[in-house]
C-alpha cells in the first residue's frame, strides 16, 4: 500500500451560541473549532456513538459534565461543574452528556472519532429540538 498526503476543506457553520468551523482528518476522525460568545451556552447534549476531546484554546468556559449513568439518574446532582481557561482539556465518552457555557468569548478545539454518530439534546435555550 502506498501512503499519501492530500489537501482537505473545511466549512463554517453559525450556530445560535457562535459558530463552528468543521473539517474532515483520517479516516474516522473529524475535528471542529468552536467560537462561542461570551454569556452563551451550547445544548446541554450526549453522543450516542462518538468520544471527543475538547481542548480550550482561549477564552474561559464552564463545562457541565456527566458520565452515563448521569442519564439514568436525570438530576442535576449527578453532573460535575468545572471552569476550564486555555490548555484545559476534557475527554467526553459517548453517551456522557455536557454543556459548556462561554465565561468570556472562547475557541475550543474538538476532535471526535465518529462523525456520523446522533446527537441527543437534552436541553437547548434556543428552541432547537430535543431528543
Amino acid at each position: 500500500m502506498n501512503k499519501c498526503s492530500w489537501k482537505g476543506k473545511s466549512s463554517k457553520t453559525e450556530k445560535p451560541w457562535g459558530h463552528e468551523t468543521v473539517w474532515s482528518a483520517l479516516p474516522g476522525v473529524h475535528g471542529k473549532i468552536l467560537f462561542i460568545k461570551a454569556g452563551n451556552k451550547t445544548s446541554l447534549k450526549y453522543n450516542n456513538a462518538k468520544d471527543e476531546i475538547l481542548y480550550i484554546l482561549s477564552g474561559k468556559v464552564l463545562i457541565q459534565y456527566g458520565d452515563q449513568s448521569t442519564l439514568v439518574e436525570n438530576s442535576e446532582n449527578s453532573y460535575r461543574f468545572s471552569e476550564f481557561t486555555p490548555g484545559g482539556v476534557l475527554h467526553i465518552q459517548s453517551c456522557s452528556p455536557y454543556r459548556i457555557t462561554a465565561i468570556e468569548d472562547s475557541e475550543i478545539i474538538e476532535i471526535g472519532n465518529n462523525k456520523k454518530s446522533t446527537c441527543t439534546r437534552i436541553d437547548d435555550d434556543y428552541g432547537r429540538a430535543c431528543k
